[in-house]
């Protein structure tokens, strides 16, 4: 039966391009939203078409409306006719959540920026630590000289800033208009964004 297009699942992976040419596939092709098992009474058993754009809730977390099938193709039989054969469902993930770079083991991981312009001292991080913390560092891109450090521990969370020692933010304001480096390690830590603002955290 041609109309018979049940053989197979659809997967919804993650892929970036800084162009709109060149694309990169991530997370080494793993499923970034994927079928629920077969009798698990959900919709989306099958066949997934993907969300055009996630929503910020009012929690703070994106939600991601897609639509789910119990088979793939129009016409196709499904093992339970009693039930619809597609709904929209919903997903959700931490903002920024996407990607991260993670250290879930007893060791170390680090990270190096690329060089770039420093337009304020006041970083931010996305980062899970509850049970380890996120060593970051501000270097001169040039020399490498070490400016400030600061370190993130025992938090979840999508918006926390980083705490600078009076003398490493006089450093680091210092460089405002040059180029530095970052350089993170993680000890059982997720590091998913960072990026700086105009404003210092509230417990300045």
């Amino acid at each position: 039966d041609d109309t018979d297009n049940s053989d197979g699942f659809h997967h919804v992976q993650l892929c970036s391009s800084r162009d709109l040419q060149h694309w990169e596939r991530l997370g080494e092709r793993q499923p970034f939203i994927e079928p629920s098992q077969r009798g698990s009474g959900f919709t989306d058993q099958s066949q997934i078409m993907p969300p055009s754009r996630p929503v910020l809730d009012l929690q703070g977390n994106l939600r991601f409306y897609y639509f789910g099938g119990r088979v793939r193709g129009h016409g196709a039989e499904q093992d339970d006719p009693g039930q619809p054969n597609g709904a929209v469902m919903m997903a959700t993930l931490r903002r920024d959540g996407f990607m991260s770079m993670a250290a879930t083991g007893s060791e170390h991981g680090e990270l190096w920026t690329k060089p770039f312009p420093l337009l304020s001292p006041f970083l931010y991080l996305n980062c899970a630590a509850k049970t380890g913390q996120v060593d970051v560092e501000v270097r001169d891109a040039t020399t490498e000289a070490f400016l400030a450090s600061g370190v993130i521990s025992e938090t979840d969370s999508v918006y926390t800033g980083v705490q600078w020692a009076t003398s490493d933010l006089v450093a680091i304001q210092a460089h405002v208009g040059s180029e530095v480096q970052l350089r993170f390690r993680l000890q059982r830590a997720e590091l998913f964004a960072w990026w700086f603002e105009p404003q210092p955290p509230p417990e300045y």
